[in-house]
């Protein structure tokens, strides 16, 4: 379906910035190699692979048992030695890397690849992302800064998977899921995102997410492992400028500022001055894309 993503993403009338990656499953360079292509509106330089499954199937991948099937460490579906030189091709030739990887070991696996990959001095600068980093050892926290690689994460999975992970995980390795502040102090650049269709798409929700690590409801009191919670304007820049550096277009959205194109909201309140409980209350009454409206509430 490329050429009508390219049609519609070429066209006048096309107002989104689509960023599309290409997934692949042999971790084959040569034979999942394509065409770069990239303008303003339109990405398309990415691979996206996939380490493990999910923690609600219990597919992630662990380096221990999960604790309420003693039998599974989950599903690991690419080891080091090849992603390392999978990474390598594709960061010689220019190409970024996004790998999903939920599980702590699926998350060191990329690191260690990365890293191995990273020898020939070519990464950082092509912004390789790790989507989700759910559950992560304590010792690979400090890597995604030094390795230049991008957190890519959905707070509203943590508010939506925090009723089942000390189940799935027991008290240790809960304490280390969805450790936004923490990477975020370890110097890691934050991209947060929606992981739509699977959650809301609304960044509304994420930053409440984000900002109290409650339901909607305020529960649970003081936020789940509150510890993690982040700023207000943690939550709006990992949205805002951390996704864009993850894209590679922090030179033209992100921010509001001369230079950039006029891509911005208008929310119903100031978050700054909201009650963080509130946040989620927040509407967008405009929107506004390369300075001119397209959505207006009335």
């Amino acid at each position: 379906m490329l050429d009508a993503y390219l049609n519609v993403g070429d066209s006048a009338d096309q107002i989104m910035r689509l960023n599309m990656w290409k997934v692949t499953t042999t971790f084959d360079f040569d034979a999942d190699k394509f065409e770069k292509l990239d303008s303003g509106k339109f990405r398309y330089k990415c691979f996206k692979g996939f380490t493990d499954g999910a923690l609600g199937s219990r597919t992630a991948s662990f380096w221990q048992p999960y604790s309420d099937d003693v039998n599974s460490t989950g599903e690991l579906l690419v080891r080091e030695g090849p992603l390392a030189r999978f990474i390598r091709s594709a960061h010689r030739e220019g190409y970024q890397i996004a790998m999903h990887a939920i599980g702590d070991r699926a998350n060191s696996v990329v690191l260690d690849a990365i890293e191995m990959a990273g020898s020939n001095g070519i990464g950082p600068e092509l912004r390789p992302r790790i989507e989700h980093c759910q559950h992560l050892r304590e010792r690979d926290i400090e890597r995604f800064a030094k390795l230049g690689v991008v957190a890519s994460m959905q707070p509203i999975h943590c508010t939506a998977d925090m009723g089942f992970v000390g189940t799935r995980l027991g008290n240790e390795r809960e304490a280390t899921s969805y450790a936004w502040k923490s990477l975020k102090k370890a110097g890691a650049v934050l991209a947060f995102g929606s992981d739509w269709p699977i959650e809301s798409m609304s960044p509304i929700d994420g930053i409440h997410a984000a900002v109290t690590r409650t339901r909607k409801d305020g529960t649970p009191d003081g936020g789940w492992h509150g510890e993690q919670c982040v700023s207000v304007e943690e939550a709006l820049t990992a949205y805002t400028q951390g996704a864009a550096f993850a894209a590679g277009w922090e030179e033209s959205i992100g921010k509001i500022e001369s230079g950039y194109f006029a891509d911005l909201c208008v929310l119903s309140a100031d978050p700054f001055r909201t009650n963080p409980r509130d946040l989620h209350k927040l509407q967008i009454t405009r929107t506004i894309v390369n300075g001119k409206t397209e959505y207006l509430r009335v």
